[in-house]
């Protein structure tokens, strides 16, 4: 695939294929925030409504442009946040952490945030703790889409079978846990802090970086797909419109991807309201969204 770095045309252009094009965000929240997506029109807004190779061709791309802003920017790592609009074409925000440390280290947002239905925007932040009930409520609805939702679960761990991380002994079943769904290299399960009914955490069974546009191309296709059938799940089972995604990997030291559903309000008037102010961060304050900032200076 050949690609450029570009600013000829439009200063804000960094980089371009054939059929892709990355180019600075109009009003990101932190510096540097860049927008992939496709050239020509896409009569969908959501990335898993692409088909497999447009879907998988368009998150290669956002990593080829996670490695380009890492360089130029001189960041130790860029996120990955996609939300579904509701105008046609789809759209991925790689976002550079600014401020991080040589040695990985948690980094947890200062506050809590929970909207029970979709605010025009999604965040990493957690969320209160759910009720056990509630979660095994969710957890039900999302099984019945599978062919068997009592089947057995699999507790297979591709690594060191003492490692005493939160993600391995989920995959273990040394953990209470709410799994929603499994195939042989990926275990998905509803986050018991969600900041939406829903919220899905998939990680592989093999122990990997939690840098996820700095896995192996191998890996990162298979966790890509496998965010692709989870999504399906999570839309069938609670009425979702649309599934955000978000690679960031700063609560755990584990590669994991966060699926958000998207539930429209019985109003839906109400959803413009809820999205917040435009804040501006310099630095990563411990959390990534889809949300806007202030509008950027054309310096």
């Amino acid at each position: 695939m050949s690609s450029s770095v570009s600013g000829l045309v439009d200063r804000s252009v960094i980089w371009e294929t054939s059929d892709l094009s990355a180019y600075l965000h109009s009003s990101p929240w932190t510096p540097g925030v860049t927008v992939v997506t496709h050239k020509s029109f896409s009569s969908t807004a959501s990335l898993f409504h692409l088909p497999e190779d447009a879907f998988l061709h368009l998150l290669l791309g956002a990593r080829t442009v996670g490695h380009l802003l890492c360089e130029s920017l001189a960041v130790r790592r860029c996120a990955l946040v996609h939300t579904p609009q509701k105008r046609a074409g789809v759209e991925l925000h790689v976002v550079p952490l600014h401020g991080l440390e040589s040695e990985w280290k948690p980094h947890l947002a200062a506050e809590e945030d929970f909207q029970p239905y979709d605010p025009g925007y999604i965040s990493s932040k957690s969320g209160p703790r759910w009720t056990d009930a509630d979660l095994e409520a969710v957890r039900s609805r999302v099984r019945a889409q599978l062919p068997d939702p009592n089947a057995a679960p699999d507790y297979t761990f591709l690594g060191d079978p003492s490692d005493p991380g939160l993600f391995p002994r989920i995959v273990r079943g040394e953990e209470k846990q709410w799994r929603v769904w499994e195939d042989d290299g990926h275990v998905a399960f509803l986050t018991p802090f969600p900041n939406t009914p829903g919220l899905t955490v998939l990680v592989p069974r093999k122990p990997l970086s939690s840098d996820i546009f700095r896995l192996e191309e191998g890996d990162y296709r298979r966790l890509a797909l496998a965010t692709r059938k989870v999504s399906g799940l999570l839309e069938a089972g609670l009425g979702a419109w649309g599934v955000g995604l978000i690679f960031e990997g700063f609560e755990i030291d584990y590669a994991h991807a966060k699926l958000i559903p998207l539930i429209s309000s019985p109003d839906e008037a109400q959803m413009s309201l809820t999205c917040p102010a435009p804040e501006f961060f310099d630095r990563y304050p411990g959390y990534v969204t889809s949300a806007s900032g202030p509008p950027a200076s054309r310096e």
